[in-house]
């Protein structure tokens, strides 16, 4: 259930809605500074950790989901070649490797108006497309890393929409 917070001033920092939102739906969160902000999203393929970086200079809001998948040097070639794939599929975002750390990422950043104005329904918004953009993905990636999938044949399988209900 979705908690209506009042509206925010213009020249709010944006980091303090998004920490208002996630204390409103009891997700785990962890302040990093003025504009910086990690939280602990549930989702069905596990729980994701987001980054929401606030740049004011530029009045952009960058948006990180991380995948806990881990990459090994020898699956590179073939993550590399399903970023291409699921990047031509994802509509808002990208998904790219975080390399220090090897590890998956969808990743967006969100231009602002020059005060940095954004409502608590619009940061929700940008939540839930990073979550199901990484939810939809997720299994793609999950097949070539852990069952050596080919990039082509995780694609067709992450795109595939379910008929009917079970």
């Amino acid at each position: 259930m979705r908690t209506s917070f009042p509206s925010p001033k213009r020249g709010c920092n944006p980091i303090d809605i998004v920490e208002e939102l996630v204390l409103s739906e009891n997700w785990e969160s962890e302040r990093r500074g003025d504009d910086e902000v990690v939280i602990e999203r549930p989702g069905t393929s596990g729980t994701f950790d987001m980054f929401f970086v606030w740049e004011k200079d530029v009045n952009c809001l960058q948006v990180s989901c991380l995948l806990d998948l881990y990459v090994r040097e020898e699956n590179l070639s073939d993550v590399y070649k399903l970023l291409a794939l699921a990047n031509e599929k994802v509509w808002v975002g990208h998904f790219c490797l975080w390399s220090s750390e090897n590890m998956l990422s969808y990743r967006n950043a969100v231009m602002l108006d020059k005060d940095g104005y954004a409502d608590e329904e619009h940061l929700s918004d940008i939540i839930s497309m990073a979550i199901s953009e990484c939810e939809k993905m997720y299994p793609a990636f999950q097949f070539v890393i852990q069952h050596k999938a080919t990039p082509e044949d995780a694609i067709k399988m992450a795109v595939l929409s379910p008929a009917g209900n079970a």
